[in-house]
């Protein structure tokens, strides 16, 4: 069924599309479509997953053109932490796929996402609110924890290993049920965190 209807709903959004290249949309689409080529290079060997690579490049391209220079997005937290989440998720299976370090593959632009949820989390409580923009502008709104373990790791950010530490008590019950979550941010993360967490 991932073969036959899903990866064909996923090419053909990205193909006929150009705007989900800009938005949240090409990585969840990117993200699908590398997932599903990950798992058929082991189903259909040697064929299955020739195509790994041409979801990788619209993820990096839709990562080029979501993200500013500077680490900024247009949209709110949730949304980019969902997007984020959702592309570090899909750059660790393309390494594991190709035996690299993770390192070796996530752009140096989604590194600088460090300083948009530095500049975007609110200090008020629970760990990861977002401050009033965008998708943030509601009492409660936080950002998706999945995304934190790796982005902590490969950025070397004390704010994010801190803001890892505050959210992952409260992780399990905030994780979006499309984005793999706490184990991801355990797996991927540093390994060890502030005994305060980031305020």
């Amino acid at each position: 069924a991932l073969a036959t209807k899903g990866l064909p709903a996923c090419w053909m959004a990205l193909e006929r599309h150009d705007y989900m290249r800009g938005n949240n949309q090409g990585v969840y689409m990117a993200y699908g479509a590398l997932l599903i080529e990950a798992a058929l290079a082991r189903l259909w060997p040697p064929h299955g997953g020739e195509h790994i690579d041409v979801a990788k490049a619209a993820i990096d391209e839709t990562i080029g053109r979501y993200v500013a220079d500077d680490g900024g997005a247009y949209e709110g937290a949730g949304y980019v932490s969902s997007t984020i989440g959702h592309a570090l998720t899909a750059y660790q299976v393309y390494a594991r796929h190709r035996g690299v370090p993770l390192a070796d593959v996530v752009p140096e632009r989604l590194l600088r996402t460090e300083h948009y949820f530095e500049t975007t989390t609110s200090t008020v409580a629970p760990a990861g609110a977002s401050v009033c923009v965008g998708d943030g502008g509601r009492p409660g709104a936080v950002v998706y924890p999945s995304f934190l373990g790796s982005l902590s790791a490969l950025s070397g950010s004390d704010f994010m290993r801190g803001l890892l530490a505050g959210a992952l008590p409260s992780a399990p019950e905030r994780e979006s049920t499309g984005v793999p979550g706490t184990v991801f941010a355990i797996v991927y993360g540093p390994d060890d965190l502030p005994a305060e967490p980031a305020v």
